[in-house]
């Protein structure tokens, strides 16, 4: 498994915001969104068969290495992030199917997991990417992912926004993959307190108005940018 960084910290987005949780994030992305605010985890050409730290990215760790990791911290959930997680499939099956933890995963929304790791996964967390991201749309949207994901009980769709155009793909992905409203959470685009605070009126008033939730980013707004808290 290509792993940037494992800590433990609370969940910061989404549904379940404020959930203990140990974070495996994974190295490598098939995106490369304009305002992502972790692109360390981009790439890992190069950084591999360095002693294991892990809070320096480009490690290549074996399951028992990653559990001996999680082990170390009081938490009863995992949540594994990327970088894009779904590149390592094989790697993500074998662990949650030898943990006891609640099994999270945080995806692009691009690629779809087989039967195997379907099955295992407690929660999904689909974060497509928008115009704002400025990947091509072909890259940053694959409609039988979000179809397959849209069938599942246990996830939910997160979107960052930036500006109107990010807005009016929202609505135009609710009507064409057919998500219902509760399952659609909208953040505030922003890598620091201010930045997140100037978008954050507009963005609750859009849920409001369309029945959606809204969600701050509560490890941005208390650490800003800090890695592994």
């Amino acid at each position: 498994m290509l792993v940037n960084e494992i800590f433990h910290s609370i969940q910061g987005e989404g549904k379940f915001i404020g959930l203990n949780t140990i974070f495996i994030r994974l190295l490598g992305c098939n995106l490369h969104c304009s305002w992502c605010d972790t692109p360390y985890a981009w790439d890992f050409t190069g950084k591999l068969g360095k002693k294991f730290n892990p809070r320096v990215e480009g490690h290549n760790l074996s399951t028992k290495e990653v559990m001996q990791e999680i082990e170390k911290y009081n938490s009863f959930s995992i949540t594994i992030s990327g970088g894009e997680p779904l590149l390592q499939q094989e790697a993500i099956a074998e662990l949650v199917s030898q943990v006891s933890h609640l099994s999270h995963i945080e995806t692009n929304g691009t690629i779809i997991p087989n039967a195997q790791l379907a099955n295992r996964i407690d929660f999904w967390s689909v974060s497509p990417k928008l115009v704002s991201s400025s990947d091509p749309i072909e890259k940053r949207m694959n409609y039988n992912a979000l179809y397959f994901f849209n069938q599942l009980p246990n996830s939910i769709f997160k979107f960052v926004i930036q500006n109107e155009e990010d807005f009016k793909e929202v609505l135009f992905l609710k009507d064409q993959i057919k998500i219902s409203a509760p399952k659609i959470y909208l953040m505030a685009e922003g890598k620091t307190t201010q930045e997140q605070n100037d978008r954050a009126k507009s963005v609750i008033e859009l849920c409001k108005e369309y029945g959606f939730n809204y969600s701050p980013r509560v490890h941005v707004l208390i650490y800003g940018l800090k890695r592994g808290v």
